[in-house]
């Protein structure tokens, strides 16, 4: 009984006709014309310009400048490195303006000193 229900309803139940525009606004319901509209926008879609187009960037607000690090913060680094990884009381007071001095070059300057760089420390 069940099987011939399904076999009703599946028979009564209306077919969706696929319809699509073309560029016009015409109506198109024959598949021919449907798939034809459809080759015709993925040809458009990823054409590829006649001349390139130069990516412009988007204007950004100017960036605040930070001010170069405190000697309070250098002092506050130096008292985290590890034990015999030259601890604030090693470096002493002049050692400690030494680096805040050179921390302070680098930020103004952006620029790592070549030493740094080719790990000849």
């Amino acid at each position: 009984m069940f099987e011939q229900i399904r076999l009703v309803k599946a028979k009564s139940t209306p077919t969706q006709q696929a319809c699509i525009k073309d560029i016009e606004g015409k109506v198109l319901s024959e598949s021919e014309d449907i798939m034809n509209r459809w080759k015709e926008y993925g040809g458009k879609l990823f054409e590829k310009p006649d001349k390139e187009v130069p990516l412009s960037m988007p204007k950004t607000p100017v960036e605040e400048v930070e001010p170069p690090p405190l000697i309070s913060e250098v002092e506050y680094a130096v008292s985290q490195l590890k034990t015999g990884k030259s601890p604030a009381e090693l470096i002493g007071r002049y050692g400690l303006e030494a680096l805040h001095q050179l921390c302070t070059s680098i930020w103004t300057s952006c620029e790592w000193p070549e030493d740094w760089k080719n790990r000849s420390l």
